[in-house]
Parts: C-alpha cells; sequence; structure tokens
C-alpha cells in the first residue's frame, strides 16, 4: 500500500479584499512533514512563499497529476489551511489568486474537487480542512466566519464520489463546526486545530498498539481543541468535528512505538501472591426499577445496580416516591456472586390521596400536585397507538425520578460535552416508544421510505431532524396525542434506567455498533433491552432529541427539559452501527444540523400523559 498527501496552505492572497492569515502556510509545512515522518511515500506541499504558489492552476494541477499514481488499496490525503467561502453556488476553498467577490472563476469548489477526487481510484482517503478561519473579507478578520451548515454539508458531499463505480472509505475531519471560528495560536505558532492535529500525528493519538487511526485522531484534536478554546476564553468555542462517508473503515495512518516503548517502563512490583480473593458481587434489581438504595444508612446509588462487598451481615433499604419503603436485614456469604429481586408495594396512602385530589375542581393551585401524583402506580405499565390500519407502536411508561445526568471527570472515554455531571429532577413520567420508529411505522405515517437499508423492522434512517418533526405532528394530528422527541435528558434518564456505568450492559448484548453489525442496520428488538424494556438505545441508528445543541452542560435545565437557544444544531444520542464502542454510550452525545440526513440517524418518540 501507498500513501500520497498533498497540502495547501494559504496564508496570503492576491486580491486585497480578502484578508490574510497568519500561520496557513507554516501550518500545511508542519503537517506535511509530520506525514513524511509517519511513513507517506509522497508527500507534495503548496504553500505562501514556496516553489510552486498554491493558486487554483497549481492547486488542480498537482491534483491531477497525484492521480496516476494512486489505485487499489492506497491511501490519499488532501489537506488544506486558508479561507474558505460560501455562494448560492456551493462551497469554495479559496486559493492564493482566488476574488473574493467571484471565488467561482478562481477557487476549488466543490464540484472541482469532486471531479479531481474521482480521478484518484484508491480505496482510502481522508479529507482535512483547516478552512473555516474567520471572515475572508479584508478587515473583518476577527470576525467570525461566514459559513453555514451548507458549507460543511457540501464538502461532505464530496466524500461520497463514485470511483470506477465503487464508493471509497473517505473521512473528513472540519476544523470546527459551521457558525464557529478556527481560532489562530500565536503562542503556538499554528492554528489550534493544526497544532494538535500536529501532536496527534506526532504519537500523542496513538493507541496501545502505536497505531494511528483517523478517528483516534479526529477525538484527540477534538478534546484538546475544545479544551483550549475553553481555557483561552474565546469569544465562540471551537469544536472540530470529523464525518465518514462509503463503505465503513477505520483508516490507520501511521504506526509509530508503541507507548510503552515510547515511555521508560516504571520499576517492575514485585509478584503478587498466586491466590487473590476477589469480593462476590450482589446484583440487586427492584420492581419497578429505579430505586434508590442504601446499606447501613450510607447511598448506594439506584437499582439496578451490581454491589462489591465483603461477607457480612447489612442493612439494606430500597425507597421509592409512591411506594412503601423495603428494609431487611441480609447476609452475604463470600460463596460467589448473589441476585436479590426487590418488589416495592404501592403505598395505599398515595392511592387515597390521588383519588381525593382526582374528584375536586381541577384549579391552576391544585395541577401541580395532581402531576406529582401521576406515578406509574396510578397509570398503565404501556401504551399502543396505531400508526396506519395495520402497523402500531408500543410504548412503556417511563416513571418521574431524578439521576445524575453526564460523565464524571474520572471517565477517560468522556468528552468535555459530557461535563461536567450534574443532577436532573424529571417531576412527570412519560410513555416512550420501546423501540426507535421504524421503517414500516415511518411509512404508514408519512407514506415515504427514505432508508438507505431496507427492512419493515429496522430503524428508519436518512431522516432529518425536521423530517422526525413532521412525522410527529402527522401521528398526533391521527391519534389525538402529543408525540413529540425526547429531550436530551429524557433520553439519557430512560437508556440509563437507574444505571451510573458508561452503558446498561455489556455492548455486545445490548447493540449494534461497528465491531459486531456488519456495516447495516439490524430489525429492532434483536438485543437485550435496559431495566426499563427499551430496546436498542445503544447501538443501530442515533436518535434525534428535540434540544439544540451547547458545547457542555453549563446552565443546562436541571428539570429534564428541552434545552434551547445556542446553536442552531440539534443533538443526537446513543451511537449507531458503524460507529466505534466510544460513541455507544449512556452519556456520548453528537450532534448534526436539523436538515441533515444519513444512514447513521433515526428517531424515537414519546407521549405525553393526558
Amino acid at each position: 500500500m501507498k500513501k500520497y498527501a498533498l497540502l495547501v496552505g494559504v496564508s496570503d492572497y492576491d486580491d486585497p479584499d480578502i484578508t490574510n492569515l497568519s500561520f496557513a502556510a507554516r501550518d500545511a509545512e508542519d503537517v506535511g512533514r509530520a506525514l513524511a515522518s509517519c511513513g507517506f511515500d509522497q508527500v507534495t506541499t503548496l504553500v505562501s512563499g514556496g516553489p510552486r504558489e498554491p493558486n487554483h492552476v497549481n492547486v488542480v494541477d498537482a491534483l491531477h497529476r497525484l492521480a496516476p499514481l494512486l489505485s487499489g488499496e492506497d491511501l490519499f490525503l488532501f489537506y488544506f489551511a486558508g479561507h474558505g467561502i460560501e455562494t448560492p453556488a456551493g462551497a469554495h476553498l479559496l486559493t492564493a489568486n482566488s476574488r473574493a467577490r467571484m471565488p467561482e472563476l478562481a477557487s476549488l469548489s466543490t464540484r472541482i474537487l469532486s471531479d479531481c477526487l474521482s480521478r484518484i481510484e484508491c480505496a482510502d482517503r481522508v479529507l482535512i480542512l483547516d478552512a473555516c478561519r474567520n471572515d475572508p473579507r479584508q478587515g473583518m478578520g476577527d470576525q467570525d466566519n461566514l459559513m453555514t451548515a451548507a458549507f460543511s454539508r457540501d464538502i461532505a458531499a464530496v466524500a461520497e464520489t463514485v470511483v470506477e463505480g465503487a464508493v471509497p472509505t473517505t473521512w473528513v475531519l472540519f476544523a470546527c463546526r459551521p457558525g464557529q471560528r478556527a481560532y489562530e495560536w500565536p503562542d503556538a505558532g499554528h492554528g489550534a486545530f493544526s497544532h494538535y492535529l500536529l501532536e496527534g500525528l506526532r504519537g500523542e493519538a496513538a493507541d496501545d498498539t502505536g497505531r494511528i487511526t483517523v478517528q483516534a485522531l479526529g477525538r484527540y484534536v477534538e478534546h484538546h481543541v475544545q479544551r483550549w478554546a475553553k481555557k483561552a476564553g474565546t469569544p465562540k468555542p471551537q469544536t472540530p468535528w470529523g464525518e465518514h462517508k462509503g463503505s465503513w473503515r477505520d483508516i490507520c495512518l501511521a504506526e509509530v512505538a508503541a507507548p510503552s516503548a515510547r515511555t521508560p517502563a516504571e520499576p517492575t512490583p514485585p509478584p503478587r501472591p498466586a491466590t487473590v480473593l476477589v469480593d462476590p458481587v450482589l446484583h440487586v434489581r427492584t420492581v419497578p426499577a429505579g430505586a434508590l438504595l442504601s446499606i447501613d444508612g450510607r447511598a448506594a446509588g439506584s437499582a439496578p445496580i451490581d454491589l462489591t462487598l465483603p461477607a457480612g451481615n447489612y442493612r439494606l433499604r430500597a425507597e421509592m416516591d409512591g411506594y412503601l419503603p423495603w428494609q431487611r436485614q441480609i447476609r452475604f456469604d463470600a460463596t460467589g456472586d448473589a441476585q436479590l429481586r426487590i418488589e416495592l408495594l404501592i403505598d395505599p396512602a398515595r392511592i387515597e390521596a390521588a383519588a381525593s385530589v382526582a374528584t375536586q375542581p381541577a384549579t391552576t393551585a391544585q395541577q401541580p400536585e395532581q402531576a406529582r401524583l401521576k406515578t406509574p402506580a396510578h397509570l398503565p405499565t404501556s401504551l399502543k397507538i396505531k400508526c396506519g390500519i395495520w402497523v402500531a407502536m408500543k410504548l412503556t411508561l417511563i416513571p418521574s425520578g431524578a439521576f445524575v445526568m453526564g460523565a464524571g471527570e474520572d471517565d477517560a472515554e468522556a468528552s468535555l460535552s459530557e461535563r461536567p455531571a450534574h443532577r436532573v429532577t424529571l417531576t412527570s413520567p412519560f410513555y416512550m416508544g420501546i423501540y426507535p420508529v421504524t421503517q414500516a411505522q415511518y411509512r404508514a405515517v408519512t407514506g415515504k421510505s427514505p432508508s438507505h437499508f431496507p427492512g419493515r423492522s429496522n430503524p428508519v434512517e436518512r431522516v432529518s431532524w425536521y423530517d422526525a418533526q413532521e412525522f410527529c405532528a402527522a401521528i398526533s394530528a391521527r391519534t389525538g396525542r402529543s408525540v413529540r422527541l425526547l429531550t436530551e435528558a429524557e433520553w439519557e434518564y430512560a437508556c440509563r434506567a437507574g444505571t451510573t456505568a458508561s452503558r446498561y450492559g455489556n455492548l455486545n448484548a445490548i447493540g449494534w455498533f461497528d465491531g459486531n453489525s456488519g456495516n447495516t442496520t439490524h430489525p429492532v428488538g434483536a438485543k437485550r433491552a435496559n431495566a426499563w424494556g427499551l430496546y436498542d438505545m445503544i447501538g443501530n441508528v442515533w436518535e434525534w432529541c428535540e434540544d439544540n445543541w451547547h458545547d457542555d452542560y453549563e446552565g443546562t435545565p436541571s428539570d429534564g427539559s428541552a434545552w434551547t437557544g445556542g446553536d442552531t444544531a440539534r443533538v443526537v444520542r446513543g451511537g449507531s452501527w458503524g460507529h466505534y464502542p466510544q460513541s455507544c454510550r449512556s452519556s456520548r452525545r453528537y450532534r448534526d444540523v436539523p436538515d441533515y440526513c444519513s444512514n447513521y440517524i433515526g428517531f424515537r418518540v414519546v407521549v405525553d400523559l393526558e
């Protein structure tokens, strides 16, 4: 396999109406050197002040010259540092001789880039764009960039370029989200994105075996740039992100010395005794799930939960609103793991109070109390709504309650967007679809079949956030019920179902992800449900949520309501058939623009209480 790279860095522009950049040329040069150190067979660099200027003709010529050199299992990487601009005709990467008023005449448009990539017949392609620097107009260098979601969408579409009837594996890494700015970092002498890109290529993004993959590099850059922007106090956050197109495969860019070989080995500790005693585990679950447990008066978490305990006597207590407290003195022996199932009894006083309130006029002052009294004990535990003549949707009742949302500082897999961990209280129960919306259900309601992977029982995908909203509106009108998307807090609360670990079970047992999916979606319900009877909460397809995107949880509502304002993008949750395990976690959150359609994204609905 051969690896070729073309790097373009434009710091100086001929057009006086385009502001110059400080570090774009240096970024391209240093990234080129890093790729050469990573074993790339040929690295071509076009930078301002270099032997060949990064103008329109030279860039296109370099792409055409590389085309016949690549074939089969080869890898091609294209890196661009400079300005981008968006016009009604599409997205344009501004080369040295571009004109701000007529970018279509001498820029690298998405049409030209697609044409050039269609000539490069290799299996793997990587596009890295540090292009959203700032407003390209002269004198507006301190302003945010002008690109909307259409720019990134047009660039991502380039990645789907077909080569001789096949779609190669293509990854696109962007320096920032639409509407943000990719900041330059004078103290580092680079753009912040390219600075951490260089760190990752020099080995910081390598896994335990020394492999630097595109996904690992993207995660490394995303994490560190977000942290840098927050610490530096930039006017807006900077959030790098990546998209994958074509056949699923993580691309290995380089192999370096494994971490153990790069750092001095710690002194070998003395050998442990051959026999190691391990405390057994007590598996506790409650009916209904979600009860708060305490052991000898100390909080232990909510059920279901696994408790690692030494042998001994314990006072175990379970409490849940609307139910009588359960308390027992138990003896736990050290002979092995054990199961404990606790059935909670409904509190008669709560039933009587609810009945009393229900017979009174529903005054404004009483309505909050009624909502509080509507616990699962007084409602059907499941609900069916009709999507069509032969198609229905089953929902289950999710109890009200409180939980800790997000990831703690000790979660090594978490990104900054999952922090800080915070307590959320949902005061009202709701009915939630036990599966993602299926293709049969979507077609029965809308008459449309947009999915890439056909199958009546497979989750619908290639639906935008707007499509999901239209589905909710249509089925609400048909059934007379309030059907909507979940809020992000509702989604995580229901996904966790009382658990506090990163997943509610073994990933292979509960979800379809890149390690077991075979590069396709699967019929819903084929994997194990969580404690509240919800299937496919993790894996299979990402699920749209109601909320606007925010880069972290600072200022988030504590009542579980949808978080509006902020970014125009919307939240997706749960990971998918094509994503790595880190994305398939209860606290993992991601974002996409609301008109974006992908064969990775579907949705699930809830029905509010009447």
